[in-house]
């Protein structure tokens, strides 16, 4: 519970420090837990899961268990 918490005030933060501007990408640190939990739900690794969901082409695993988002979609 504690990673779903600090995930969720982390992901806070950048929305609330994204502008209309930006055109960088902004990245969120993931929880190894929540890796763990891809795998035991769906069967599959998370970086195998994300390019193969609707947002597939926004979103990226980035080494160190960080996800990569355009800012667009954060947005």
């Amino acid at each position: 519970m504690e990673d779903y918490i600090d995930l969720l005030r982390e992901f806070e933060m950048k929305k609330r420090a994204i502008d209309t501007t930006s055109v960088s990408k902004v990245t969120i640190k993931i929880p190894v837990s929540l890796s763990d939990l891809s795998k035991e739900i769906t069967g599959m690794l998370l970086q195998d899961r994300l390019p193969i969901t609707r947002y597939g082409k926004q979103v990226s695993l980035a080494p160190g268990g960080k996800l990569r988002l355009n800012s667009d979609l954060m947005r």
